[in-house]
């Protein structure tokens, strides 16, 4: 009889040590897991006979043929069933029930533990085809191969946590179709840090179609493991505003890992990335639809062992097509922030991410080259997309918020270098788009209709630029709709120095007061400016009545600033004599917006 050969960590083609998450992409979509009916691809053919008997003993197989002989051929290791008698098929395969003991009682964990052990040995398949009560954990050994059919799975006791399933320091774990159900639902008033699976420190872990839910904390824990992939995967049993801690997926420490294809319903963050011992390196999230009661889809960040933030690298993150399920709203969709003071993460691609937050919806800090690509996110507390700290970003990313104050943007930009990028933001409340401590920098602009919740009409709101250095605005649209616009460009902030508006640059510019250049002006000290002329010089020729001692001509010219997001008009008024030697006298008066100050004098030397 053939042997079945397991996952060979010496032999997989999409990630090696040296490769980069970004190219270990590349490779997936190659199609590397086909869904696509195995029966095409079968020699020969399965007899009446053939199909009645993987009936009786594979339940599932009978129920959809062509998926779960796919399933099977891939547990197998890749042997062709349809070349396999079926009593060969099934002398391949250990069932659980042969191995139970009377004195095992009501736990089913010795039983599993004793048949595992002989398929092990025996190059065999360890087959559930129903769920099992366990009161103990499970301990996995090297070699072991796993599958379930029917929901087959493990359960434990109500409300009593345990770690079901764990495997430490260990090679070459295979699991297909295994439900792992943890038992808690009711409220747990303390944090409990019991984790329904957990990997440590095993190399070659491969889980396919598996579910897992109901944990008091990390449902399904890979911690200080490497070559693992894991692909098809359910967590169930968030929503019930448990303690925090209960993430979905959690991979610690991780090296080579890929998790592809989930749908996830946490009490924390869906997918949570640290680093606390050993660092992350090469790992893919891809395909992930998640809802949390509170927290995050995606997160990376270091651990905090007694309080302080571990000092840890991470290099060659990717994260794509994330998405927050049925419109729901997460604390962030993605975020990824560095808090250890000596910490190093680079190579961070993000990419194809939808969905909504009530905090920063895209949250980036810390990060040494970063890559965005197709993001659309929106924030209904904070940023859409908050980048910070970071130096080395290129792409393209959408953010906006619904916050009406000049705290929160739909795009901002603060402490970063080195940016080529192109942000676009469409009726974000307050700014589309701020730039705040950018330097060395190219940015494209794309901001439309921002700032309804900031500005009165017509006023501002499209970007703002302040103590930035070096920077470009190249290329770019902001503008708004006539009449309801809150469009411009507000670079007015202070702190900036070689800030070049390109000319490919279309702002709808801001209408200005009108300066008072026109409104009277009311008397006040002793000059009352009833007789305006305007003049080819953008200034007007008055003759004020109750005017200074000084004969001669008098002209009001008026400039406009921004203070406090709101504009401000200065009136500057001098004469010139009659022999035509400048006047000794400057007046001026400023606008707060509703008021007029009183004027002052200024003798010139």
């Amino acid at each position: 009889m053939p042997g079945i050969p397991l996952l060979d960590i010496n032999n997989l083609s999409d990630v090696s040590d040296a490769a980069t998450a970004r190219e270990n992409l590349d490779v997936y979509d190659k199609d590397e897991i086909d869904n696509s009916s195995w029966s095409g691809r079968a020699s020969g053919s399965i007899t009446d006979d053939t199909t009645e008997q993987l009936g009786l003993k594979l339940p599932a197989i009978s129920n959809s043929l062509s998926t779960d002989v796919g399933r099977l051929r891939d547990a197998l290791g890749g042997i062709d069933i349809f070349a396999t008698s079926v009593m060969k098929l099934m002398d391949l395969f250990i069932y659980p029930d042969a191995y139970y003991q009377t004195a095992d009682g009501n736990d089913w964990q010795p039983a599993l533990t004793r048949a595992n052990a002989y398929a092990v040995e025996n190059n065999r398949v360890l087959i559930l085809q129903r769920k099992y009560q366990v009161l103990s954990t499970w301990n996995l050994t090297s070699g072991t191969n796993i599958y379930a059919t029917d929901g087959g799975g493990l359960f434990t006791l109500p409300d009593t946590p345990i770690t079901l399933l764990k495997s430490s320091n260990t090679t070459n774990i295979t699991i297909t179709g295994l439900d792992v159900d943890g038992g808690v639902s009711a409220a747990i008033t303390t944090k409990n840090s019991t984790r329904a699976i957990r990997f440590i420190n095993v190399e070659g872990l491969y889980l396919k179609e598996c579910r897992a839910g109901n944990s008091a904390d990390w449902c399904l824990s890979i911690e200080t493991c490497m070559t693992v992939r894991i692909y098809d995967t359910t967590i169930y049993g968030g929503g019930r505003g448990l303690p925090g801690g209960r993430d979905g997926i959690h991979i610690l420490d991780g090296t080579n890992v890929v998790v592809d294809r989930a749908d996830i319903d946490s009490g924390d963050d869906c997918v949570g990335i640290t680093s606390e011992y050993l660092g992350t390196k090469n790992i893919t999230i891809r395909r992930i639809v998640g809802k949390s009661d509170f927290a995050s889809v995606v997160i990376y960040n270091e651990e905090a062992p007694g309080g302080t933030y571990a000092s840890m690298p991470c290099s060659n993150l990717d994260i794509s097509d994330v998405k927050t399920a049925n419109d729901t709203i997460a604390r962030d969709v993605i975020r990824v922030i560095k808090y250890g003071t000596n910490s190093v993460i680079n190579n961070i691609f993000i990419s194809k991410v939808r969905g909504n937050a009530f905090s920063h919806a895209l949250y980036v800090s810390g990060v040494t080259k970063l890559r965005l690509h197709d993001i659309q996110v929106h924030s209904t507390q904070a940023h859409g997309i908050y980048i910070s700290n970071c130096q080395d970003v290129a792409g393209e990313a959408e953010g906006s918020s619904d916050v009406s104050n000049a705290t929160y943007q739909g795009v901002s930009i603060f402490n970063c270098s080195r940016i080529y990028a192109k942000y676009i933001s469409s009726n974000s409340n307050g700014y589309g788009l701020q730039l705040n401590g950018v330097t060395r920098s190219v940015i494209k602009p794309f901001c439309l209709n921002c700032g309804a919740g900031l500005f009165s009409s017509n006023t501002g709101g499209g970007a703002r630029v302040v103590n930035c250095t070096d920077l470009i605005l190249s290329e770019g649209i902001l503008d708004g709709d006539d009449g309801t616009t809150y469009a411009g460009l507000n670079t007015d902030g202070g702190g900036n120095s070689n800030v070049i508006r390109g000319a490919g640059l279309i702002v709808k510019e801001i209408p200005l007061p009108n300066f008072g250049l026109a409104d009277g002006a009311p008397a006040e000290n002793g000059l009352d400016l009833n007789t305006l002329y305007k003049t080819t010089l953008g200034r007007i020729l008055v003759t004020p009545t109750n005017a200074p001692t000084e004969s001669g001509t008098w002209f009001l010219t008026a400039i406009g600033y921004y203070v406090s997001n709101s504009y401000r008009t200065r009136q500057i008024l001098y004469g010139y004599g009659t022999s035509g030697s400048n006047g000794d006298s400057i007046y001026t008066r400023v606008y707060n917006g509703t008021t007029w100050s009183l004027w002052k004098q200024f003798t010139l030397s």
